[in-house]
């Protein structure tokens, strides 16, 4: 979805370079395959090693983090490289995949994350994009927390942290519901399979200079 959302926007003129910062526990490796060798897209994932998938291809940026990996050290290496990359790389967009599950009670992962250190994550995260001029996209990624009220309170710290940082379209008051006559006047007919269509034109622009590409195993 963040690649043809990408490309769709290349498309229609609105942004040429884009960043993916992906902080789900698992790999970024769709993303990576689809602009691998790309200069317009820079893909960023920190990730832990030993977890899905077993073979990763590569991003412009890999931080493969140890098991058992806990806030003090997580932050660190974000703080590291996350502002290098946005300062090298000068993207129109970044699209920020949230992930809930570094969490330390998360059933598929094995980072060692808290709460408080997810929180400070997100907010490190959207300040610095902010802060540097860059628009964000965020999408809420993974989360199987043993608890399931701990995912969501999670996800919505990522939107408590989004709106602090201040990110367009996020505010404290209500938004307008559509009465059901004009949800029925606005929705069209449904497809036979069930299933929404989906179409996207890809350009590609050649024309930028990316950094060479790295990956890294950290200890």
């Amino acid at each position: 979805d963040v690649a043809v959302a990408i490309r769709v926007l290349q498309a229609e003129g609105a942004i040429a370079r884009a960043l993916v910062v992906d902080l789900d526990v698992h790999h970024g490796n769709g993303t990576a395959a689809i602009f691998a060798d790309e200069p317009d897209v820079f893909t960023f994932s920190m990730h832990q090693e030993a977890n899905y998938p077993a073979v990763k291809p590569p991003s412009d940026l890999d931080v493969g983090l140890e098991d058992g990996t806990d806030d003090e050290s997580y932050l660190a290496l974000l703080a590291e490289h996350l502002p290098e990359i946005v300062e090298r790389h000068r993207p129109d967009l970044a699209c920020y995949l949230a992930g809930a599950d570094p969490y330390v009670h998360d059933q598929l992962g094995g980072l060692a994350l808290t709460l408080g250190g997810l929180a400070q994550r997100d907010a490190f995260v959207l300040t610095t994009l902010v802060d540097g001029g860059v628009p964000v996209a965020v999408s809420l990624a993974g989360g199987y927390a043993v608890n399931v009220a701990e995912t969501v309170e999670i996800h919505c710290g990522t939107v408590r942290s989004a709106r602090a940082a201040g990110c367009a379209g996020l505010t404290t008051n209500p938004q307008p519901t559509l009465e059901p006559r004009t949800l029925r006047q606005t929705r069209g007919p449904a497809p036979a399979t069930g299933m929404p269509s989906r179409t996207a034109t890809v350009a590609r622009d050649r024309s930028a200079i990316a950094p060479p590409q790295r990956r890294l195993l950290v200890p």
